[in-house]
């Protein structure tokens, strides 16, 4: 009778825990899906996020380029139809003094930012330098000369630049007596079209 009630109460002991514990793995079960469920859902998000700011950090990039390259553009065709309304002031006028110079270019340096100063550079034979510098001398400038000194067939003295004060040091120096001026101005005169230079240093800025 005893073993018999002893195993009534194993049973019952096990039916009241059976449930109990298959409730509670139920219960783990479930709560570590929904941990796995939120783990991924935050990771999903992180990188949504991340790709998103990605994003945008490129599109942001690529307009700043944009708006810089556009307003080189822009810049660059002021400059070369500011030049161009030189050359036709030049071809419609049997001379240009230096103040008529100074007064049609001052207005192009006022609305133009990036411009140090705008020039005009005469090429001068061999056979006219000496005429060519007296003509200075007497506008003036006493102390004039076409430098560095040196023998050549043509010479591009700088002759006329606004404005002046600021530049006076480039006055009367021969473009043609460096390799990168001399082949961009050759290059302009024959073929009327505008040349351009790698970067040099100004002679106004070195004091040579």
């Amino acid at each position: 009778m005893t073993a018999k009630m002893s195993a009534l109460t194993h049973e019952i002991e096990l039916l009241k825990s059976g449930p109990k514990d298959r409730y509670s793995w139920s219960y783990l079960l479930i709560i570590g899906i929904v941990f796995l469920v939120l783990v991924t859902l935050t990771v999903t998000a992180a990188l949504v996020v991340r790709s998103d700011a990605s994003h945008h950090s490129q599109s942001e990039l690529e307009n700043v380029v944009e708006i810089t390259v556009d307003s080189i553009k822009t810049d660059l065709q002021q400059s070369v139809s500011q030049l161009r309304a030189i050359q036709g002031f030049f071809h419609a006028s049997q001379f240009v003094s230096r103040e008529e110079f100074d007064l049609f270019v001052t207005p192009f340096l006022e609305e133009t930012g990036g411009i140090q100063a705008m020039e005009w550079i005469p090429r001068v034979r061999a056979s006219e330098k000496v005429q060519f510098i007296q003509s200075v001398h007497e506008e003036g400038f006493e102390e004039f000369d076409i430098r560095p000194d040196s023998q050549s067939k043509d010479y591009f003295p700088i002759t006329y630049l606004a404005p002046f004060t600021d530049n006076a040091a480039a006055l009367g120096f021969d473009l043609a007596s460096e390799e990168v001026r001399g082949a961009a101005l050759l290059t302009a005169w024959e073929s009327g079209e505008i040349s351009l230079t790698e970067p040099i240093t100004l002679v106004q800025e070195s004091g040579n």
